[in-house]
């Protein structure tokens, strides 16, 4: 996780990455979207990217993002 916290700094590259988060998550058909999202938090990053089946990675705007947390 920490290292898809340093790589998405564009809006393009939190886009992408944003894509390819979804497609992995969509291949477990088993995993809960809360348990997805509370992903970042687990990690410490605050990634700015939601984890979710249904997020329109389009739609990500150019956010900064906070530093990691300890």
């Amino acid at each position: 996780m920490r290292s898809i916290h340093e790589a998405a700094s564009s809006t393009q590259a939190r886009r992408e990455t944003c894509n390819c988060i979804q497609q992995t998550v969509s291949m477990y058909s088993d995993l809960y979207d809360h348990a997805a999202r509370m992903l970042t938090g687990k990690c410490g990053i605050k990634a700015g990217i939601p984890i979710s089946r249904d997020i329109d990675c389009s739609r990500i705007p150019h956010v900064s993002f906070p530093e990691t947390e300890g």
